[in-house]
C-alpha cells in the first residue's frame, strides 16, 4: 500500500506550533484578527453599513508601494462618505450599543438570581 502525505492547512500548523511554544503568541494573531475583521463586516452588513469602509490589508515593510496604493484606495473612500452618512452610521451604532448593553444588564441580572438561588440552596 502506497504512503500518502497530507498538507497541513495553515492552522493546523499554527496549532502545532502553539503546542510546542505555548509563551508565543503571536504566531496565530493573524489568523484571529481576520477572523474579528470578518465578524465585524458581517456585523456591519446586518446594519446597514457599508462593510467597504473597514477594511483590513497585510503589507509587510518590504511593500512600500502596496501599503501607498492602499492607503489612497482607502482615502478615496473616505472622501466619498458624506456627513449625512456619517451621522446616519453613528446612530445607528448607538443604538446598537445600546442595545447590546441592554441585553448584557438582562444576562447579568439573571446571572446574579441563579447565584442567589445557588447560594440559598447551599445554606438550607
Amino acid at each position: 500500500m502506497p504512503v500518502v502525505f497530507r498538507r497541513k492547512t495553515a492552522e493546523q500548523r499554527a496549532r502545532r506550533w502553539r503546542a510546542a511554544y505555548p509563551l508565543i503568541h503571536y504566531i496565530d494573531a493573524n489568523y484571529q484578527t481576520e477572523k474579528r475583521v470578518n465578524k465585524l463586516c458581517d456585523r456591519l452588513e446586518k446594519l446597514g453599513i457599508d462593510k467597504n469602509r473597514l477594511q483590513l490589508a497585510w503589507v509587510s515593510a518590504a511593500e512600500g508601494e502596496k501599503f501607498a496604493n492602499k492607503a489612497k484606495e482607502m482615502s478615496e473612500i473616505v472622501k466619498k462618505v458624506s456627513k449625512a452618512e456619517i451621522e446616519k452610521t453613528v446612530k445607528i451604532l448607538k443604538a446598537d450599543r445600546l442595545k447590546r448593553e441592554a441585553k448584557r444588564r438582562e444576562l447579568d441580572a439573571k446571572r446574579a438570581e441563579r447565584k442567589m438561588a445557588e447560594a440559598e440552596g447551599v445554606e438550607a
